[in-house]
């Protein structure tokens, strides 16, 4: 029996059946390797979390000197921001698209992933500027409304040429992520404030719930600022409701900059913002948010040739375990000591206690801003 599956084994590898057995068998599993990844990638709910899988899925087949990916701006078509890879590790992007308007012209008319060498021959001018990404390829990546954005990928890391098999792989795998990337974009535009691009007020108290939640299980504490900016009004009075806008943006920077990656920011309303601290102690809130008023007060920003600075008001509450409040309550007590912080003369920080209450109340029906 034995013998006569060998025969039977080298007659198949003789006719070269074998040959195309196992290639068939090798395509399969990539193919199988490929669905998985793109059921992974639709998972991500960041683009550089998607963006960084894409790396790790490259890495198992070759090493692109530069994977660079260019995204406009759903809420500001003149804004392009990038994500880049130097040998498959983050990097600092060399290069600053200031839009994708051109790649759109020539996508129109070119179907699929291109060289750099046919994008060079037909339109130089937009191809030039990517030349310090070492670009190979030009990948686009369309949505419903069309190109959102484009990938280069650098040359391989051994110097030689994409394989057709590569080149199908890449060809799949970024129509995928493609989709992926669209989503991401839909998800990120509908938990963000379009004027600041800090987490809307429903993402912050579906947020604010889950850690209260987590206090819950594993006795854990977390702080809750509000931040509301001093004399706004008369900003807006004296410079306009666009030197607003800009004041808004500014300071949105200013708050993501002074807290952690892990830490929740958002807009409230108006020229208020809460911010949800987790794993952080009462002192450890207080200190934040003294920094942070600090940072502010002694920070400009420009507005038309001009110079331009706020102060805030901040009011810090604590939750700790067991978590004998709501969610809305927590927000009702940071906005009571923020109140208080206005009343004792602004540019200053305060921290909820009981003892506030008939005092908050009071001061709950008088306007500040």
């Amino acid at each position: 029996m034995e013998h006569d599956s060998l025969r039977e084994y080298s007659a198949l590898a003789d006719s070269g059946l074998l040959g195309q057995l196992q290639e068939f068998q090798a395509k399969a599993h990539n193919y199988e390797e490929l669905i998985s990844q793109s059921l992974e990638l639709f998972t991500k709910t960041s683009e550089m979390d998607l963006v960084g899988y894409l790396a790790s899925c490259l890495v198992q087949r070759f090493i692109p000197s530069y994977l660079a990916v260019f995204l406009r701006d759903e809420s500001d078509a003149d804004n392009v921001s990038s994500i880049c890879f130097q040998n498959l590790r983050p990097a600092r992007c060399p290069i600053a698209l200031d839009t994708i308007d051109p790649f759109r012209d020539f996508f129109d008319t070119q179907s699929g992933t291109t060289s750099f060498t046919e994008l060079m021959q037909k339109r130089p001018e937009i191809a030039g500027p990517l030349q310090p990404l070492n670009p190979d390829l030009v990948i686009p990546l369309n949505g419903l409304n069309g190109l959102y954005g484009i990938v280069i990928l650098g040359r391989k890391v051994l110097d030689d040429d994409y394989t057709s098999d590569e080149l199908t792989y890449i060809e799949m795998l970024f129509e995928f992520a493609s989709i992926g990337l669209q989503n991401v974009i839909h998800y990120t535009s509908s938990v963000t404030d379009f004027k600041t691009r800090l987490y809307n007020h429903s993402y912050f108290v579906r947020r604010l719930q889950e850690e209260m939640n987590r206090v819950g299980r594993h006795h854990h504490a977390f702080a809750l600022l509000a931040i509301d900016i001093d004399h706004f009004k008369l900003l807006n009075d004296r410079y306009g409701h666009l030197a607003g806008d800009r004041a808004l943006f500014q300071l949105s920077r200013m708050i993501e900059s002074a807290v952690r990656q892990e830490d929740i920011v958002s807009r409230y309303g108006g020229e208020e913002f809460l911010v949800l601290l987790t794993q952080c102690s009462k002192q450890a809130a207080l200190d934040v948010a003294e920094r942070m008023r600090r940072s502010i007060a002694d920070t400009s920003f420009t507005y038309q040739d001009k110079e331009l600075s706020v102060t805030v008001s901040i009011g810090v509450t604590h939750c700790s375990f067991p978590p004998d409040t709501s969610g809305k309550q927590l927000i009702a007590e940071a906005d009571q000591a923020l109140y208080r912080a206005k009343h004792n003369g602004r540019n200053r920080c305060e921290f909820f206690n009981a003892g506030l209450l008939v005092m908050a109340n009071r001061l709950l029906s008088i306007t500040y801003r």
